[in-house]
């Protein structure tokens, strides 16, 4: 399979990003999709993927999952969290399938809760938190295919 011409350069075999495009361009040609992990604390913010390849149309908050201090996935005790999606243009709000935008950290492992998903493009992907407590550390899955 041919993906495109490449150049390889002494920059290029370090550029870990650029590895990292090439694999999921592999990836978005072989339809398995592509996942982008983003990991942090739980102090209120912004934290945001690796810019994304525009081969993607759906994108969805596959987990969420918070840790204590010693990485085992615990319950927060209160706390919001949402996704967004870049479009190129702004950062847009990513509901779930019954149009809740912002999601109760409490219930990230609720069984019924939906995830938030959507069709378009996205370039970049962001989760929000705010007042998050009873976790130190998190960790999400953006799957794009």
């Amino acid at each position: 399979m041919v993906i495109g011409a490449i150049t390889y350069t002494t920059d290029f075999l370090f550029n870990i990003n650029a590895i990292e495009k090439i694999n999921q361009l592999v990836d978005s040609a072989n339809n398995k999709g592509t996942d982008f992990l983003v990991s942090g604390s739980v102090a209120d913010g912004e934290y945001l993927t690796v810019v994304m390849p525009e081969t993607f149309t759906y994108a969805e908050l596959s987990y969420i999952k918070f840790l204590d201090g010693s990485g085992a996935q615990v319950t927060p005790s209160a706390g919001t969290y949402k996704l967004m999606g870049f479009d190129g243009n702004q950062f847009d709000e990513v509901s779930n399938s019954q149009g809740d935008f912002l999601l109760q950290a409490s219930d990230a492992y609720n069984p019924e809760r939906q995830r938030p998903s959507g069709v378009g493009r996205m370039t970049q992907a962001k989760i929000v938190l705010s007042g998050v407590t009873g976790a130190v550390s998190f960790e999400a899955l953006v799957w794009r295919y």
